[in-house]
Parts: C-alpha cells; sequence; structure tokens
C-alpha cells in the first residue's frame, strides 16, 4: 500500500540521513535532505493535479504553489550537487520562488476560508427558512423574539404573542 512504501521511504531516508550525520558529511545530509524536499514537492504536485481537476481556485493555487516548491527544491539541489553556481542571482532567485509559493499558498488558503465562510451563511440561512416557502421558520421567530421578549419583561411591559400554524396543506 502506499502508506506503507511511505512508511519505508521516510524510515531509509531518516537511516541514510543519520549514517550522513554519523561519517561528518554535512553535504550529504543535505543532499537527503534536499533530495526528501523535491520528492516531497513532487506527491504535492501531484496531490495538487489530483485535486485541481475539481477545478476551483484553491486547488489551481495549491497546484500553483506545489510546482514552484518543487521548482525551488530543485533548484536548491542542483546549487547544493554543484550542478549550478551559488550565486547572488541564484540565491534571488530561490528568494523570489520561496516568495511566489508562499503568496500562492495564501491564495488557496484565502479562497478556501471565504469558501467556508460563504457555506457556513448558507446552512444558518437555510436553518432558519422552510424549505417549501422560503419563510422564516420557528427558530427563527424565536431568534428574533427574544431580545423583544426579554426587554418586555425587564420593562415590566404588557407584550402578547402569537404564532400562526400552518399545517394543513390540502
Amino acid at each position: 500500500s502506499v502508506k506503507r512504501l511511505v512508511q519505508i521511504f521516510s524510515v531509509g531516508g531518516l537511516a541514510w540521513l543519520g549514517y550522513c550525520i554519523v561519517i561528518g558529511s554535512e553535504q550529504g545530509a543535505a543532499l537527503v535532505v534536499f533530495i526528501f524536499m523535491t520528492l516531497f514537492m513532487l506527491c504535492m504536485v501531484l496531490l495538487g493535479v489530483r485535486t485541481a481537476r475539481r477545478g476551483t481556485a484553491s486547488e489551481r493555487f495549491f497546484l500553483a504553489a506545489a510546482v514552484c516548491g518543487m521548482v525551488g527544491a530543485g533548484f536548491s539541489t542542483a546549487v547544493l550537487m554543484n550542478f549550478l553556481p551559488f550565486t547572488s542571482l541564484a540565491y534571488r532567485t530561490l528568494e523570489f520562488v520561496a516568495l511566489l509559493e508562499v503568496s500562492l499558498l495564501a491564495l488557496a488558503l484565502g479562497h478556501q476560508s471565504r469558501q467556508q465562510q460563504l457555506a457556513r451563511i448558507h446552512a444558518e440561512h437555510m436553518a432558519c427558512r422552510d424549505p417549501l416557502t422560503d419563510l422564516y421558520n420557528r427558530r427563527a421567530f424565536l431568534e428574533f423574539a427574544r431580545p423583544i421578549w426579554s426587554t418586555a419583561q425587564r420593562k415590566h411591559r404588557p407584550l402578547g404573542k402569537t404564532y400562526p400554524g400552518y399545517k394543513t396543506f390540502g
């Protein structure tokens, strides 16, 4: 299963990292970390592709952020392995990619938060309305009447209440 494969991969990676630390190979340990980051980001891109099929903005932002993260991790690995020179331009490129990734993840989170807020508002609206007539139901009446009732009681003023019931439809 995928879970078992991830567990084996993680234990193997930690063992490899531990070995590099024990033998004093800082470059080997950093290489293990950057390889794992790159593979992790590849998994995030695959997850992003899978979720982006739903087509919402959150999933598209997540996919773009995952691609940025994968590019950044791959670029970092290439610099660490001396495939690319470590220059000021390389450093600034990594900064830009990281900033872009964080911005895209913030957009995805903001969109997701807004969607949850709209769903909550819709649920609250539906909880106070009759689904057939879209008129306020008993729950809404009690919510609206509670402050009026407590004010009348507090000021010792008489208040009458009626609640019509429309139970017969035929």
